[in-house]
């Protein structure tokens, strides 16, 4: 091994749908903290690896890796399956004198194998996890599936499709219910690494008071508390198109152009785009008989979650 081998020091682990890919932009900021250029590697998750993806899924993760580091700077990328390990140490390459090196695998989170191969690697790391009400967090991934293309059946249907699933694999289904059951998960870091070096957030107070937060993380990471990001703009959210349709689905899953294009565009002019070809109503809402499923699922978890966290969270109830 490399006397000069970078290695990540912390990792965002959770959740989908939970502002993490703000976050991972916001930390990106920091001149004390160096983020992989692929967000989400999932290189610790050696348990994916083996599942039988979506072809959907599976298709949205492929990327040439020997063209990809060849090409210096490396790209942003938002996810894509890095398997070997030397493929996965050329993403901190570019680090310099940063203090915190991570990435962003969410998915890291619902991998049996994650919490126990990334100790094995990074003992002392840190990890950070962020939650959000899983009745809410269920439906805006539903929103994004379907903007996407991915699927086209209701709501409800696609709950009680999920019920009924024998194997309950990352990547393999739309797994809205599955995703929510945090206090399964957390429990696998919990007891793999010390307390100290876990931090769990709320996305509802990432989005209430993301300075304190972010001040948090910073702290936490031993990086300058006081640096001050910029939190206008808002990354990864459930973009609903006004006009739904093949198009629109392609563009959407292309995240490459979408961050090439908003990287050349002037400022002033994004927002005028963003509403021109895009609302923040999608004439969709949870009905009250999916609400009363999402409750009735969700009711033990959260009394779960809220035991685990010391926090009552029996407000996620009353949304």
């Amino acid at each position: 091994m490399k006397e000069n081998l970078k290695l990540p020091n912390f990792f965002i682990a959770g959740v989908y749908k939970a502002g993490t890919t703000s976050l991972y932009h916001y930390l990106k900021q920091h001149p004390e903290i160096y983020m992989s250029p692929i967000k989400e590697p999932y290189f610790f998750a050696r348990d994916f690896f083996k599942n039988k993806l979506r072809k959907d899924f599976a298709k949205s993760l492929k990327l040439d890796l020997k063209k990809y580091f060849s090409q210096r700077p490396l790209k942003e990328i938002y996810a894509a399956l890095v398997e070997r390990w030397e493929d996965y140490v050329k993403l901190f390459e570019e680090a310099k004198s940063e203090k915190a090196i991570g990435e962003a695998s969410v998915g890291y989170l619902y991998s049996q194998s994650a919490p126990y191969e990334i100790f094995k690697r990074v003992p002392e790391a840190k990890i950070i996890i962020v939650l959000r009400n899983p009745i809410e967090r269920a439906f805006s991934h539903y929103l994004m599936d379907l903007n996407l293309g991915f699927v086209k059946e209701p709501f409800l249907e696609l709950l009680k499709k999920e019920l009924s699933l024998k194997e309950k694999k990352w990547g393999t289904s739309h797994l809205y219910l599955e995703y929510g059951l945090y206090s399964k998960y957390l429990s696998r870091y919990l007891e793999v690494f010390p307390s100290y070096n876990v931090k769990i957030y709320l996305f509802d107070d990432f989005k209430k008071e993301p300075k304190k937060i972010l001040k948090d993380i910073f702290t936490f990471l031993n990086v300058d508390p006081n640096f001050k990001v910029d939190i206008s703009q808002k990354y990864n959210e459930t973009q609903i198109p006004r006009i739904r349709n093949s198009v629109t689905a392609w563009f959407l899953r292309q995240f490459w152009l979408r961050a090439a294009i908003n990287k050349v565009l002037p400022q002033k002019i994004k927002p005028l785009i963003k509403n021109a070809l895009f609302t923040n109503s999608s004439g969709l809402s949870l009905s009250s008989e999916e609400k009363e499923f999402l409750k009735n699922f969700y009711k033990e978890e959260i009394k779960r979650l809220s035991f685990l966290l010391k926090r009552d969270l029996s407000g996620w109830l009353s949304c």
